[in-house]
């Protein structure tokens, strides 16, 4: 029962899916990391991208989601890991308990043997009873320490992620304080922009006002200089008219 019990925490082990996604937070986060670096590469100061800054943004958080989830099926392997040697201790402490007895049984029955004149057969398969369990006991402390092992990598492995994650979030911080900033000092150039076109607008408002003044006396000064040529020429004509009356009143 104790050789089915271990084989069968072996099988659970071995189906637990161990090289399917060992180091795949590492390789996502080399990755990201590269994708960072290019996007820091290609980046121009003084030509900010908001579309480019915008798609980095999407990626980063993709890549986080990702990795919180990589990082929530280490949280279960390593939950399951530890079940397992909780499993394998009990296990080996059943089989140490069986030792003693079986040895205990045999010792008691040599003090019998002894005791009484009688020759009595050693028992061989009580013997090996205690071997088989020997070396199954053997085997489960193996298992224990390759488990102890496997159970310090993953340690390893699920500090490093959480580092990863934390190196991610703080890129996302900076990224963000980044573009919000790109975007305050784009939208300070357009506001001086705008101000410098409203100060144009007035002072190309003002001289409109002052040219339409200009032209409102001009055109008082055109209507005065009419009227005193309309004088003028009614009295050069009532002149002429006299003039005219006179000579012919001389004629006569």
């Amino acid at each position: 029962m104790a050789t089915l019990r271990v084989s069968s925490y072996r099988k659970l082990f071995e189906e637990d899916g161990w090289s399917r996604n060992g180091g795949l937070s590492v390789q996502c986060g080399g990755q990201y990391r590269a994708s960072v670096a290019a996007a820091a590469d290609d980046c121009d100061c003084d030509k900010l991208d908001f579309v480019a800054a915008k798609a980095l943004n999407k990626e980063g958080l993709h890549q986080f989601v990702q990795d919180r989830t990589i990082i929530a099926a280490l949280n279960d392997r390593l939950v399951r890991l530890i079940e397992l040697a909780h499993c394998f201790e009990e296990e080996n402490e059943s089989l140490e308990y069986q030792i003693i007895e079986q040895e205990e049984k045999l010792k008691s029955q040599q003090a019998n043997s002894s005791v009484t004149s009688t020759v009595v057969v050693p028992d061989y398969s009580l013997d090996a009873v205690v071997e088989r369990l020997r070396r199954q006991r053997d085997e489960i402390l193996c298992d224990i320490e390759e488990l102890q092992k496997e159970l310090e990598c993953l340690k390893e492995e699920y500090a490093q992620a959480a580092q990863q994650k934390i190196l991610i979030h703080q890129e996302r911080q900076d990224q963000e304080v980044d573009a919000v900033t790109a975007e305050c000092l784009a939208l300070r150039e357009q506001v001086a922009i705008y101000e410098e076109q409203l100060a144009n607008m007035e002072a190309q408002h003002k001289t409109i006002s002052e040219l339409q003044k200009e032209l409102a006396e001009l055109e008082k000064c055109n209507e005065e200089l009419e009227d005193e040529a309309e004088m003028k020429k009614a009295a050069y004509i009532d002149e002429i008219a006299s003039l005219v009356e006179e000579e012919e009143e001389r004629l006569c």
